[in-house]
């Protein structure tokens, strides 16, 4: 959190979640401090997957969807409709977030629509969801969008800002009450009209529609997300003290740890992450293992 920013130290190491590109501020104390950012959400096995956002990710999918449903009653602003009666559109349908959306919205008889770029992966996904897919196109998704009770926005650039993939014009479309639910805030969201929410007031109306952008949705579930995420986390300990010796990188550990070197997104003063350091306008210096 911003307050909690002067209390760290000079060379630590920080090992946590930090989306550094929709948090300049703290990348840039980073920096001036030359401390080590490590984000559990860069770590990154050799398969491609990321295992400690993984978790998360499928509780924040889950309570997205619940979100949906809660503001799509009456009483709550929303159209007045059961999610067995109601359109979901889930961009970035084919990560996590989305995944595990789709699996709850599914299990109660909503109408799937399905966005994302990648295709081939959407079609691994219909043997176990059923859902339509929405072609990777700008009116294709504009359709989609305006007849959509439910709008579930998961998708992101890692590293980097979420892209703006749904505009103000198309948020507009959308019926009254419907509801917009953004887990990429977190990022910066994905929608031109979302902004940043608590839980204490977790929602506002723009054009018309509910919109729910409230970050680090599986904060709202302390005790199943922090038994998931300690999980997760506790094998990385062993690896990252084998890297760092007196806070300073072990080279020749990094060269067989690189999840690791992923995860790395700052460096003495350095943004390590090419993706971030286009989004923060900053000079990109890779590590460079010998």
């Amino acid at each position: 959190m911003p307050d909690e920013c002067g209390l760290l130290v000079d060379d630590q190491i920080v090992f946590c979640f930090l989306h550094l590109a929709a948090n300049p501020d703290l990348a840039e104390v980073i920096r001036e401090k030359n401390i080590t950012a490590v984000a559990f959400e860069m770590i990154e096995d050799d398969e491609g997957s990321r295992p400690i956002l993984a978790p998360m990710s499928s509780i924040a999918g889950r309570l997205a969807a619940q979100a949906g449903m809660h503001y799509l009653k009456s009483e709550n602003g929303g159209k007045g409709i059961l999610i067995s009666d109601a359109t979901a559109t889930i961009v970035g349908a084919a990560g996590t977030v989305g995944r595990a959306a789709m699996h709850w919205l599914g299990s109660l008889g909503a109408r799937i629509r399905a966005f994302d770029k990648n295709r081939q992966a959407l079609d691994k996904m219909r043997k176990h969801y059923c859902f339509e897919i929405v072609e990777p196109d700008p009116e294709s998704l504009r359709r989609a969008v305006a007849e959509s009770d439910l709008l579930i926005l998961a998708a992101v650039a890692h590293g980097a800002s979420a892209p703006k993939i749904i505009t103000r014009q198309m948020v507009a479309s959308m019926e009254k009450g419907s509801v917009l639910v953004d887990v990429a805030i977190d990022q910066g969201g994905c929608s031109e009209t979302s902004k940043t929410t608590k839980l204490a007031a977790p929602v506002y109306v723009e054009e018309g529609v509910i919109h729910y952008c409230v970050p680090n949705l599986p904060g709202s579930v302390p005790r199943s997300s922090t038994n998931a995420l300690s999980e997760a986390v506790i094998s990385y300990l062993p690896k990252l003290a084998k890297c760092f010796i007196d806070q300073r990188l072990n080279m020749e550990a990094l060269k067989s740890c690189g999840d690791i070197k992923k995860g790395i997104q700052i460096y003495n003063g350095a943004v390590t992450n090419k993706a971030l350091a286009d989004s923060l306008g900053k000079e990109f210096q890779p590590l460079i293992i010998k």
